[in-house]
């Protein structure tokens, strides 16, 4: 089952951290809609792309990084990528992603539809990997309140949103936005979402990081 799918350029590429982290809002937007995707013995697919013509053979040569990671090759015209506009990125993106899939289904003998069922979704949803933490709400101790976070995983930032409703009223009476790097902010999946106290609702990363609102605060 494939737990895990990256783009990157070559190593050393001219526009490697440039473009690499562009890719992680499509990239993980994509695998998301796969859910329980079976690619035999594989687990992780990386897509490694050049700009460079005079590469021999490189376009589309498949090779096993190990025993249960397989890499394709694909040519991406890199820096006519970075001067196009936000949507068209998001576009090439999806496209080089789903073609190497496809590719990959055909040599290997996946099963495609839920690779089209997860292109479908991905351009149904204007490309927009947005998501709830958890997928659910948190009451406070009191019930009095709700608190919940959502996150915007965008091409040039990944935003998560904590919020805090009145439950009577489901009104919004306090709300935070916190940004990070996309290409950091695969730490998301792993946080936990909890009441501090009655009025404090946090979100609290693994690594022992801490996000909170406090409804008494002024800011």
């Amino acid at each position: 089952m494939i737990n895990s799918i990256s783009i990157h350029t070559t190593y050393q590429h001219t526009y490697q951290l440039q473009f690499n982290k562009q890719c992680w809002c499509i990239q993980e937007q994509y695998w998301r809609y796969l859910q329980k995707y079976r690619a035999g013995v594989y687990r992780k697919i990386i897509v490694e792309v050049d700009d460079n013509i005079n590469l021999d053979d490189f376009d589309n040569k498949i090779r096993e990084s190990t025993i249960d990671v397989i890499v394709i090759n694909k040519y991406f015209p890199i820096a006519k990528f970075l001067n196009q506009s936000k949507i068209d990125r998001k576009v090439a993106i999806l496209e080089l992603l789903h073609a190497s899939m496809l590719y990959l289904a055909q040599y290997f003998d996946w099963d495609k539809q839920p690779l089209v069922n997860s292109y479908t979704q991905c351009m149904d949803n204007h490309l927009e990997y947005k998501f709830k933490i958890k997928n659910k709400n948190f009451k406070s101790p009191t019930k009095e309140f709700i608190g919940y976070i959502e996150c915007n995983w965008d091409i040039d930032v990944f935003s998560a949103y904590i919020i805090i409703l009145l439950a009577k009223e489901n009104k919004i009476i306090k709300e935070r936005r916190i940004e990070f790097q996309p290409n950091l902010s695969e730490f998301i999946y792993y946080v936990n979402c909890k009441w501090e106290s009655n009025t404090i609702f946090s979100m609290v990363a693994k690594d022992g990081r801490r996000w909170s609102v406090n409804i008494l605060s002024l800011v």
